[in-house]
C-alpha cells in the first residue's frame, strides 16, 4: 500500500515534532514536511507535496490564520484540490 504523505503546520515546536514522531512511526505514513510558519509550508509543498496536510488553526498573528492559509493553498495548488 502506498504510504500517505503528510505535511504538518504549528507554531509551537513541542506539538510539530511530537505529531511528526507519532506519524512516522505508523508504517503508512510518511510526514514529507513540519513547518513553523506558513509562507514555508506553502514553499515546501512546491516541492514535496503532501496528500494531507495538518495544521494549527490559529497561527502566530503575523500568519495567516488556518481557513485563509486553505484559500490560498487551494489557489496555488488547484491540481491538487480533492474538494471540488
Amino acid at each position: 500500500m502506498k504510504s500517505i504523505r503528510i505535511a504538518l503546520l504549528d507554531d509551537h515546536a513541542v506539538v510539530r515534532h511530537g505529531l511528526a514522531n507519532t506519524l512516522a512511526a505508523e508504517a503508512n505514513f510518511e510526514v514529507v514536511g513540519i513547518y513553523e510558519r506558513s509562507r514555508d509550508l506553502i514553499a515546501g509543498l512546491a516541492t514535496a507535496p503532501a496528500d494531507l496536510l495538518l495544521l494549527d488553526f490559529s497561527l502566530s498573528p503575523e500568519e495567516l490564520d488556518g481557513v485563509s492559509l486553505i484559500r490560498a493553498l487551494r489557489v496555488k495548488f488547484p491540481a491538487r484540490d480533492g474538494l471540488k
